[in-house]
């Protein structure tokens, strides 16, 4: 006696269908509908969770770059003269943070002198 089918075996076998009806305009409840008719039990939030799992599988493989290039035409393109820049200094992570801290905020007296006590509020 053989193991029956998981539920999402299934409609991951089913799944090439499902797709084309759903890209055809049908809605995840009619096709929930015919599985169940065809004798596939599944309810209807249980089949929007494997149609989510394998929408994010389909897209995860059709974004994997192929280990082969595809070979295209080489275009030839002029080289253009680049200014040499000077090379970057390493950065420190605390250069921001010093130098917004070394900032002199709020009011500022600028004749040196201390403030004179009656004229502050």
């Amino acid at each position: 006696m053989e193991k029956p089918d998981s539920k999402m075996t299934s409609i991951r076998r089913a799944w090439p269908e499902i797709a084309a009806t759903l890209n055809a305009g049908h809605s995840l409840k009619r096709i929930c509908e015919c599985l169940n008719a065809d004798g596939v039990a599944v309810d209807y939030k249980t089949l929007r969770a494997y149609v989510s799992i394998l929408r994010r599988e389909q897209n995860q493989r059709s974004m994997v770059v192929p280990d082969k290039p595809v070979s295209s035409p080489v275009v030839q393109v002029p080289q253009r003269s680049v200014p040499a820049t000077r090379p970057q200094e390493p950065s420190n992570p605390l250069a921001t943070a010093m130098e917004y801290l070394s900032k002199v905020r709020g009011f500022q007296n600028f004749t040196g002198e201390p403030p004179d006590p009656d004229k502050i509020f």
